[in-house]
């Protein structure tokens, strides 16, 4: 069966990217064999930008300069002034004289490097290679290397009820996969023209039948998440410091492809679910789903139906409220831990690295019990 690719726009014809000046190249900019000396640009508009170059006289004497001009394809052509004759505390612009100076083009190689050149009069022309030393909040230049690592992918793109978030990590060369139900892996490789500021991954399935295409993806930080009817992997609210988004053509809202924190600070229920393979007392594996609200079942091998329900107290470890089909049992509390990754070694000293694991600790009675889940590896 061909699978059904309704999770991002599909671009038939991908357009081809004009080179621009760019809102993220906003901030400062100086070359490091001159420290001491830089500009900061603004970029007002598609049509607009302006910046102030910091500087000194011949003599040594601080002075500025600003500079106001048009962006034209990847550069800023602009006339540079100077300013004088206001005095310290009467800030009078009536005093003020403004001279015209000369003209200067800043040429963008992307979002952390451009060429000033300048021409200035009496104070001469030259040339200055300049690195981007500062951003702006929320402005951030977007390169492949922000990309890299761990995110959360809390979509599934088949028509199917799926309450859980997916895991993958894109790698250094922008490739990422993401391991589903039923053996079913997503892949794609993420790519980035910092000199357009267009962000592109390729998208397929393991699926023989799968087509590859490719798809333009935007780039958000401090974004906040919801539950919907079709979106029951969170529960209530939760911003995220990074997303990668695509707006549905036909329904007109945001679907989020990936979404991460810099740094998880506390383990939160919608880390757990998805697939993971249980044993009890040693016996198993036995596979099982965990929900979004910390719920799973299994059977054993002896059709038995067990069911848990995990939880995340605010400061005692993590619980796990067991219980199964027996009629001489009932719901009993175990204590764990969750360890992210997690190496299982046997006797011989081979060992298999997953990607996650929960181990729990309890006692029905006097019988001592031992409950741990393993996240399964990428494709099994």
């Amino acid at each position: 069966m061909r699978f059904n690719l309704v999770f991002l726009i599909f671009l038939l014809l991908k357009p081809t990217a004009h080179a621009q000046v760019l809102p993220e190249y906003s901030g400062s900019w100086f070359n490091p064999d001159q420290a001491g000396h830089g500009i900061n640009i603004e970029v007002i508009d598609a049509q607009r930008s302006i910046g102030f170059w910091y500087t000194y006289t011949q003599t040594g004497a601080s002075q500025w300069f600003l500079f106001d001009g048009a962006n034209v394809d990847d550069r800023i052509e602009a006339i540079v002034y100077a300013f004088d004759g206001m005095l310290w505390g009467d800030w009078d612009p009536n005093m003020r004289a403004r001279q015209e100076l000369g003209k200067l083009t800043i040429e963008f190689g992307g979002c952390n490097e451009s060429h000033l050149t300048y021409s200035l009069g009496a104070l001469g022309e030259g040339e200055i290679s300049l690195l981007h030393l500062t951003e702006i909040a929320d402005l951030e230049c977007v390169t492949l290397g922000r990309l890299q690592g761990d995110w959360y992918a809390p979509l599934t793109p088949l028509e199917q009820a799926v309450s859980a978030v997916w895991n993958t990590t894109v790698a250094e060369d922008g490739s990422w996969a993401v391991p589903m139900l039923n053996q079913l892996v997503l892949s794609g490789q993420l790519m980035v023209d910092d000199e357009a500021g267009v962000i592109t991954t390729t998208y397929t399935s393991n699926d023989p039948d799968a087509e590859t295409f490719v798809y333009e993806v935007d780039y958000k930080t401090g974004y906040t998440l919801c539950a919907t009817r079709d979106v029951r992997w969170w529960h209530g609210c939760k911003v995220f410091d990074e997303v990668l988004i695509y707006t549905d053509s036909e329904q007109g809202n945001e679907v989020v492809m990936f979404a991460r924190d810099r740094e998880r600070q506390k383990l939160e229920l919608f880390h757990l679910m998805g697939e993971w393979m249980v044993e009890v007392q040693g016996f198993g594996p036995f596979d099982t789903v965990v929900m979004a609200n910390g719920s799973f079942e299994f059977y054993d091998s002896m059709s038995c139906l067990w069911s848990g329900q995990i939880s995340i107290p605010e400061e005692d470890p993590l619980t796990l409220t067991l219980d199964n089909c027996r009629p001489d049992s009932g719901p009993f509390d175990l204590y764990g831990v969750y360890v992210e990754p997690f190496n299982l070694c046997n006797s011989g000293g081979a060992c298999v690295t997953y990607p996650a694991a929960m181990g729990f600790e309890g006692y029905q009675g006097p019988d001592k019990y031992q409950v741990t889940l393993v996240r399964p590896l990428p494709g099994t």
